[in-house]
């Protein structure tokens, strides 16, 4: 599967399930040319998925407009992964790990399944990274 194809795929079925106005949250995306096989496919797009759905619910309130960058680059043998939005970013106390969200926990088993770990941080907007030694 085409890392690339298959990201703009899941963006457009999360696009398509928000309340956002179509075109009004970009896809950005900077990604080196992966193939992937299925048995990888399937949590890093729904680690993707998640990641983008938080982004469209929570980073872009009453119309905002704004972008989701998505970048994914093999680094000494890791896939580090980032997906930034530019939206409203996240509050100064959050603690992924003391959150109650069904979909972070989902989002954090899916890291841990692909060899890392999820590290939040906002400025300008959320920024999640990881670093995924099983892909």
């Amino acid at each position: 599967i085409s890392l690339d194809e298959y990201l703009r795929s899941l963006f457009n079925g999360v696009e398509a399930s928000s309340v956002a106005e179509p075109g009004q949250v970009q896809l950005r995306l900077n990604c080196e040319d992966l193939q992937l096989s299925l048995d990888t496919a399937a949590p890093l797009g729904l680690l993707a998925n998640e990641l983008m759905s938080n982004s469209f619910k929570h980073g872009f309130p009453d119309g905002r407009r704004g972008a989701i960058e998505i970048s994914i680059h093999r680094v000494d043998g890791v896939v580090h992964m980032v997906v930034k939005d530019d939206g409203i970013g996240i509050p100064d106390d959050f603690d992924a790990a003391a959150s109650v969200s069904m979909g972070l926990k989902l989002a954090n088993s899916l890291a841990h399944q692909l060899g890392g770990g999820l590290q939040f941080t906002s400025d300008s907007g959320c920024r999640v990274e990881s670093n995924l030694t099983r892909l």
